[in-house]
């Protein structure tokens, strides 16, 4: 279950996109920009205790790789446990590891190209655009992901992390098709993706925006 959570919390945080008529594009709700850092709390809830978490950095760099396509390349750097309030548990399978992921935009919005983790040469291509957010931006919007169905569930949310208040978020629902528990997204207008949160029956996952530099 954990190496499901890190993909889609890879795919969470890459979201950017189009302007929409009417009203803001995806681009308003996470701007995708080399220059970009950003660092979470990624922690586990279980009993109603803490028993592991992690740190994840997420930075940005222009996509060199990929000539004739504006792409913006996110390098994340996953950070074992943080702390000695965390138990013997590991969040993830990717703890002092780093990943790449290439993105770019359409008028549809923001997909994921390319993807390359430390063991890979090069960047493996998808076989199809993996679309991360779409346009409109309008409650009850969705379309079909990887992992399942993505629903715009509210747009104007706010939500209190690590790193200050937000208001104006959306918050978009993933049901997902291969019965794990729904995950609950929240991006802040021009910041991001500030937090998600996923409940299990035997556990809780919770992740956290505690900085950010634009």
């Amino acid at each position: 279950m954990e190496k499901r959570c890190v993909t889609i919390f890879l795919i969470l945080c890459l979201t950017a996109g189009a302007a929409t008529a009417g009203g803001p594009g995806a681009d308003h709700y996470f701007p995708l920009a080399p220059g970009q850092v950003y660092e979470y709390r990624w922690f586990k809830v279980r009993g109603g205790r803490e028993v592991a978490a992690e740190k994840v950095k997420i930075s940005s760099f222009p996509a060199t790789e990929f000539p004739g396509r504006q792409l913006v390349m996110r390098r994340y750097d996953y950070v074992g446990e943080m702390d000695a309030r965390t138990g013997p548990e590991k969040i993830t399978h990717f703890a002092n590891q780093i990943i790449f992921d290439y993105l770019g935009q359409d008028p549809q919005g923001v997909y994921l190209h390319a993807r390359q983790r430390q063991t890979y040469r090069q960047p493996l291509v998808l076989e199809a655009p993996e679309f991360l957010l779409k346009n409109p931006i309008q409650a009850g919007a969705t379309w079909q992901g990887k992992d399942g169905r993505y629903r715009i569930a509210a747009v104007n949310e706010a939500v209190q992390v690590p790193a200050g208040s937000f208001s104006g978020c959306l918050r978009v629902e993933l049901q997902r098709e291969d019965g794990l528990a729904p995950l609950i997204l929240w991006y802040a207008p021009r910041v991001g993706l500030v937090k998600w949160q996923q409940t299990c029956p035997k556990a809780e996952d919770h992740c956290q925006l505690v900085s950010y530099k634009k």
